[in-house]
């Protein structure tokens, strides 16, 4: 055994034991497979949900990711913001970013121009460089651009 599949057997074991951090680790690994193990959506899944549980933004945000991007062999835009919504919660900027996007564009959740304005500002005074990016092009551009559909 390779010293990334050791790696790998590590962080198993204390995702095992309840570590979030691990869970959600091990969860990247199923998804993309990162040559030390086969990828497994299933099991993807079910380390991402487990850290969630554990209210665990980062692993809340790679879910909401792997719905919205089809990462998990199937695409749920409804589950994704959900997802984000919980992530955006707990602080995660990225996550605020990701619904106000999704507020400006109606996906996943109905459209909220107003809402998803007031997000977007927000995710730029936080620090999101996509949320500044989107505002500036709706500066320039109006507000019927396409500016907050980013794929970061």
């Amino acid at each position: 055994m390779g010293a990334e599949e050791k790696g790998f057997e590590q962080w198993l074991a204390e995702a095992e034991s309840g570590d979030d951090r691990a869970m959600l680790t091990v969860g990247i690994y199923y998804i993309f497979g990162e040559g030390v193990v086969e990828p497994d959506f299933s099991k993807a899944e079910k380390w991402l949900e487990r850290a969630a549980d554990l209210n665990n933004a980062d692993a809340m945000l790679a879910l909401a990711i792997a719905y919205d991007e089809e990462e998990l062999g199937h695409c749920d835009k409804v589950l994704a913001y959900s997802y984000f919504k919980r992530a955006a919660d707990l602080g995660n900027v990225d996550a605020l970013y990701k619904v106000a996007q999704a507020l400006l564009t109606g996906t996943g959740v109905p459209a909220d121009t107003k809402e998803g304005l007031r997000l977007m500002h927000q995710a730029a005074d936080l620090g999101s460089a996509d949320a500044f990016e989107a505002l500036h092009q709706m500066h320039h551009h109006g507000p019927g651009c396409d500016c907050g559909d980013h794929n970061n």
